[in-house]
């Protein structure tokens, strides 16, 4: 098999199109003198190159526009307000990305109608490799709250790259006296109705989350929605709720200085920060595990080899000790995480678990 030196961008004359070759460069060539170079021989030459173009760049199907990707900036759509913890982790990642990918790679904020906008946004983006979505599982949990359908979590996007997450926290109020989710589901029991919890929206994951919770243990616990997660910590911080459900990552210098009181966590095994507090498994509580995690997705349609291309980019990119542990530091367990299958596989197990949930507690959004 030969192998030519192909250019990152390498371009090449089209098949048939005859181009004028000094002597001097026929004899350098070939290496002897009074060689003639055929268009026929041109011709061989020019199409091995383009098919050795295709088999580096992914075999058959790649377009000559595919074999120059990226040629231009690069959007990866966050639909949370700037400042927030997606919003943070998705520009880590563009900037390392944006080295990678030798290409500008920026974040757009597109929030609203609780994630929606931003979501659909890129469910209807040109599918050209150039427009990607940065989210939480919020990407999930809406498709069953909301009347409106914004967008079709299967059949509207493509899975690249699970990020991993971690686990929400039920945290108290210190003047509440609960010590641990014990404390507050034989409180609940005694008092139904009166125990309430903040939450960072109307039909948001914590809100969820809770109720999948209240169904396994048979308490009632009344949500109270906050404008955004630092509002709803803040409530609980002050007592104005009794609890709040929020991630870890997000509440953890609360819980460190003991303004909040960490209950129980929602993951599958302890946080390492937080590893004197046991899971709901933990407690005896199945079925009703979860996590925050963050993914990154593209519109359907975007070329597979574009999609491979960046997706594994990203995963190289999370091989870093320095990057894995600035995402821990923002509340993402790297190693939870995968490719696409991995994110495929997360999303077709939540999506009817949230569904049943929202259909029991009868949450449903205009």
């Amino acid at each position: 098999m030969c192998c030519f030196p192909l250019s990152r961008r390498a371009t090449f004359d089209p098949p048939g199109e005859t181009t004028h070759v000094p002597q001097e460069e026929k004899a350098m060539r070939r290496g002897v003198a009074g060689y003639r170079w055929t268009g026929l021989f041109r011709k061989t030459v020019r199409y091995a190159l383009v098919a050795a173009q295709s088999m580096v760049l992914g075999f058959s199907g790649v377009s000559q526009a595919q074999a120059e990707y990226p040629e231009r900036l690069i959007k990866i759509v966050v639909p949370f307000a700037p400042g927030g913890p997606t919003d943070s982790v998705a520009r880590l990642v563009s900037a390392r990305l944006s080295e990678k990918l030798e290409q500008s790679v920026i974040v757009e904020n597109r929030p609203g109608a609780g994630a929606n906008i931003g979501i659909s946004h890129v469910a209807k983006a040109e599918p050209d490799g150039y427009t990607f979505l940065f989210t939480t599982n919020v990407f999930t949990g809406n498709p069953a709250v909301y009347k409106r359908h914004f967008y079709d979590p299967v059949n509207d996007f493509v899975p690249m790259v699970d990020f991993g997450g971690s686990p929400n926290v039920i945290a108290a109020y210190p003047g509440t006296g609960f010590k641990t989710l014990d404390d507050l589901v034989r409180f609940a029991k005694e008092n139904p109705g009166k125990v309430n919890y903040a939450t960072p929206g109307v039909g948001s994951l914590s809100e969820l989350g809770q109720a999948l919770l209240d169904s396994k243990v048979g308490i009632e616990l009344v949500p109270v929605p906050y404008n955004g997660g630092n509002p709803a910590a803040l409530a609980a911080v002050t007592g104005e709720v009794q609890l709040v459900i929020a991630n870890v990552a997000s509440i953890m210098q609360l819980m460190r200085v003991g303004k909040l009181v960490p209950l129980a966590q929602t993951g599958p095994k302890r946080w390492p920060d937080l590893a004197d507090v046991k899971t709901l498994e933990e407690y005896g509580i199945h079925g009703s595990t979860y996590v925050t995690y963050f993914s990154m997705l593209a519109p359907a349609g975007t070329p597979q080899p574009i999609v491979d291309l960046v997706s594994n980019g990203v995963l190289d990119l999370l091989k870093d000790p320095g990057l894995k542990q600035q995402l821990f530091q923002a509340g993402i367990d790297t190693d939870d995480g995968g490719g696409q299958d991995h994110l495929r596989a997360r999303i077709a197990q939540e999506l009817p678990m949230w569904a049943d949930v929202a259909k029991q507690i009868g949450v449903s959004i205009d």
